[in-house]
């Protein structure tokens, strides 16, 4: 009888992970929904539901202290995976979001990282360590292939981004409802009660949990691009006022005191002063003065101009 509620569960999710948008509606929706890492996502959302039930199956050998523990870490890891679909839902129907991510790809790689990051650490030190600790067989269930497979995830962050331009062209007929029918219900993970066949998985199942976490926190993606504005309104800007002092423009040479004295030195052109070397007008050469004629060298005298002769007239 376990195994065959286990395989009906495995069945129904199994069906609505095969939902696909319409390919000649939206190309690129249906390209990203098949990538490696929307395929391997929601791989992980079957093995993550797969070991709750497995858990479930064997709920009486557990105390009622280990299956509170278990049912709460379960949810709220599904509460911070089904969180993580949620931001890519709202970022396709965001034009000066998808406009950002188009500038910095790798900014936008490193948030997802960093959020199946935090999505492995609290599953380990929560529903992980919560198998730990009960009487659960390991055999049946540890939780390490789930752990594999977030970390597969983290690696395929890389190349998503190339996909977002061709999304940005189709996003404006994007709605939220068509997103959240082919982005987030095939992938998203079940909770507890629906798993055990308290909520029905054909409606739409909104978990009361959810409502105490703050689905507003800035993701950080968001956090890298605030901090990028602030730096950049932080630079001086350039002032066009050359008499205020700031990091491009120097101040103007503060004027000489009121009590310092100036006198000019002598100096003729006929009689040049002698070089001062503390004077910092001796830096530029002066004009040499005219030389007077010395009277002991004789003039030299002009040779009187010759007389032309006239011609002589030819004999007869």
């Amino acid at each position: 009888m376990k195994n065959a509620v286990i395989l009906f569960c495995l069945l129904i999710a199994c069906l609505s992970a095969v939902a696909q948008p319409n390919k000649t509606v939206a190309p690129a929706l249906y390209k990203f929904l098949n990538t490696e890492f929307m395929q391997k996502y929601r791989d992980l959302r079957i093995q993550a539901e797969s070991d709750a039930i497995r858990v479930q199956s064997g709920l009486e050998q557990l105390k009622p202290t280990e299956q509170f523990r278990l049912r709460t870490a379960y949810d709220q890891t599904a509460s911070r995976a089904n969180q993580l679909l949620e931001s890519i839902k709202q970022d396709f129907q965001n034009q000066k979001k998808l406009k950002t991510i188009a500038e910095f790809p790798d900014m936008y790689s490193d948030g997802l990282r960093y959020k199946l990051q935090e999505l492995a650490d609290f599953y380990a030190a929560n529903f992980q360590q919560a198998l730990a600790d009960a009487s659960v067989k390991k055999e049946e269930v540890d939780g390490s292939v789930t752990m594999l497979l977030i970390v597969e995830l983290i690696g395929l962050t890389k190349g998503l981004t190339n996909y977002f331009a061709a999304i940005k062209r189709e996003s404006k007929q994007y709605t939220d409802k068509y997103l959240h029918e082919n982005l987030v219900q095939p992938y998203r993970w079940r909770y507890w009660e629906e798993l055990s066949g308290s909520a029905s998985p054909y409606e739409k199942y909104e978990k009361s949990s959810e409502a105490n976490m703050d689905t507003q926190t800035e993701d950080a993606f968001d956090r890298q691009l605030q901090k990028m504005n602030t730096t950049i309104q932080l630079l001086p800007a350039k002032n066009n006022d050359p008499y205020q002092s700031d990091n491009f423009n120097l101040p103007p040479d503060e004027p000489a005191p009121a009590d310092t004295t100036f006198q000019y030195e002598d100096w003729s052109p006929t009689a040049p002063a002698a070089p001062d070397s503390t004077s910092t007008r001796n830096i530029i050469s002066k004009p040499a003065g005219a030389q007077k004629p010395d009277k002991s060298i004789p003039p030299m005298q002009k040779k009187p101009a010759q007389e032309k002769q006239a011609p002589a007239k030819p004999k007869q």
